[in-house]
This record gives C-alpha cells, sequence and structure tokens, in this order.
C-alpha cells in the first residue's frame, strides 16, 4: 500500500470537483443522442439517456459494426463492437461538444458517405 496515496489522490479528484461537472457530461450525452438519431438508420431512445452514456443499434445502416469500429480509431475515436445488440458511446471530462460533432460527423462520413 506505498501508492495510497495516488490512489486516494484520485478519489478526491473525482468527489471534490468531478461530481460538480458531471452534469456536463449528461448534457452532452443528450447532445450526442440528438445528433446520433439524425443519421438514417441509427435507432435509439432519447429518453433512455440518463447518464453520459448513449446505447444505440445502428443495423438499420447496413454498415458491419467492426468496420465502424476500424474506421473510428483510424480518425482518433474509440468504441467497442457491439455488445446485446447495442453499441455504446460515453462522454466525460475529455469530451467537448466539438469532439462528438467531429464524431458525428465521421459517423455520417462513414454510414452515408457524406
Amino acid at each position: 500500500m506505498r501508492q495510497a496515496g495516488i490512489l486516494a489522490a484520485a478519489g478526491l479528484i473525482a468527489l471534490e470537483k468531478m461530481s460538480k461537472r458531471l452534469h456536463v457530461d449528461h448534457e452532452n450525452a443528450k447532445y450526442l443522442a440528438k445528433q446520433l438519431m439524425s443519421i438514417p438508420g441509427i435507432k435509439l431512445d432519447y429518453d433512455d439517456v440518463q447518464i453520459d452514456m448513449v446505447f444505440f443499434d445502428m443495423e438499420g445502416t447496413g454498415v458491419n459494426p467492426d468496420k465502424l469500429v476500424d474506421e473510428f480509431f483510424k480518425k482518433g475515436i474509440k468504441i467497442n463492437g457491439v455488445e446485446g445488440g447495442l453499441m455504446r458511446f460515453v462522454t466525460n471530462n475529455d469530451v467537448t461538444k466539438e469532439d462528438i460533432d467531429y464524431t458525428i460527423q465521421c459517423m455520417k462520413e462513414i454510414v452515408m458517405g457524406v
């Protein structure tokens, strides 16, 4: 436990600073969800976006989810593959609205060829 101070510092930052800005992550998740809903073939339940996670179904796009993961990675965006039929984006302290706009633009390029 000689490194316990490092772990404690992370906990203190999470409790003292990050909890006060968590609403920003939730607002960004709602923004991301609205933008995703504008892309043909992507389905999600906007009312389910209550935290910083956005779950969506992209089966209607005809794009292989593994291809999406690979293409996003090439563009500096990390996303996991399909789990339980859904994909997921997560907003956090390091995700800005500009990042979301970039992600949506990349999604449109991959899905719609825009």
